[in-house]
């Protein structure tokens, strides 16, 4: 079964936290809240925290990781040599196709999938 989990920075220290993640509403309207619920196994209790983050920045994992085992998420900056030329692309999802996509400055990258053994992280889109 694969993971379905999110990340986000959390409004109060900017820090990254990863879980599930919610928006709560009442009324049928949205409170303008995004939380990643956080657990932690602590013996034989789970423990459940919810922090409220930035919404702009969560993004969910693509359910794979890049050359040196990183978790591959939404928003994630990659880059790989790709026929001997280094090429770079951002992690995004793609409404069209309902998947993740590298979105690079001449377009999709079709084959990310294969690619992920030879990507490396550099960066985000949210860290400067």
């Amino acid at each position: 079964m694969r993971k379905i989990r999110f990340r986000g920075k959390r409004v109060d220290n900017g820090e990254w936290v990863y879980g599930g993640y919610y928006s709560p509403r009442t009324d049928g309207y949205s409170t303008h809240q995004t939380f990643i619920i956080v657990t932690e196994e602590l013996g034989d209790v789970l423990s459940l925290e919810d922090k409220e983050v930035i919404p702009e920045t969560v993004g969910q994992f693509t359910g794979l990781q890049d050359k040196n085992g990183k978790d591959i998420y939404e928003g994630d900056v990659t880059k790989w040599i790709d026929e001997k030329e280094t090429r770079t692309g951002i992690m995004m999802w793609d409404n069209h196709s309902y998947g993740f996509r590298i979105q690079m400055p001449q377009g999709y990258h079709p084959s990310f999938k294969l690619l992920s053994k030879h990507m490396e992280i550099t960066g985000n889109i949210h860290d400067k």
